[in-house]
């Protein structure tokens, strides 16, 4: 397995991180802990996940694959895509993401969270208010890693597909350059994040 840094960090993450999204879903519980059991064997040690994975089941199958193996994986999860009926219970806001972390932890079972990230754009909430907050959560040492793009590409690469390249999900996977996909419901890249050596933590 190679492993690589992430972004401008100190750490070192498999190239190949394995995603869970199906975890507690379509793949029941005993094969999903299979398959991450396999996944460690073969040198992975992202796995990453959301709290809204299959209604979380994904984050608490993940938790329990890896017990006993904690300091060994690095797990990331994400924030801000609809997770109740609740006028704040969606979205980037210093509440949503304060309510969720703490979900977030819970279901993983640990007490902090590797790399936490933004699962969509929230064009609702000031930038500030979101960057302010994960700085916070990385202080209180409920976050080790939060994932961002300098100040001055932010309009550029925070940008919805729709507005801005329209690249499916398959010739994202092709591509020769560094990039992050991310899919949306209709199999289209939702955002396309460039050169991820740029990003700061």
């Amino acid at each position: 397995m190679d492993y690589a840094n992430l972004g401008n960090s100190g750490l070192k993450v498999s190239r190949i991180g394995l995603g869970t999204n199906n975890f507690g879903g379509q793949v029941n519980e005993e094969d999903s802990f299979r398959i991450i059991r396999k996944a460690m064997d073969l040198g992975i040690n992202l796995i990453d996940t959301a709290n809204i994975y299959t209604r979380g089941k994904s984050e608490s199958i993940v938790g329990k694959a890896v017990q006993g193996y904690r300091d060994e994986v690095i797990i990331a999860t994400k924030v801000g895509m609809n997770t109740g009926k609740g006028l704040n219970e969606t979205g980037l806001s210093r509440k949503h993401i304060m309510s969720q972390i703490r979900h977030s932890l819970e279901s993983l079972g640990t007490g902090f969270i590797d790399i936490y990230y933004l699962h969509r754009f929230d064009g609702e909430t000031p930038l500030g208010e979101t960057l302010s907050t994960l700085n916070d959560l990385v202080h209180q040492g409920r976050v080790r890693y939060t994932l961002r793009a300098p100040t001055s590409r932010l309009g550029r690469l925070l940008m919805p597909v729709r507005s801005a390249v329209s690249t499916t999900w398959r010739n994202c996977l092709q591509s020769s350059r560094p990039i992050i996909c991310f899919r949306g419901a209709s199999n289209k890249t939702f955002f396309h994040i460039v050169n991820v050596k740029d990003w700061e933590y």
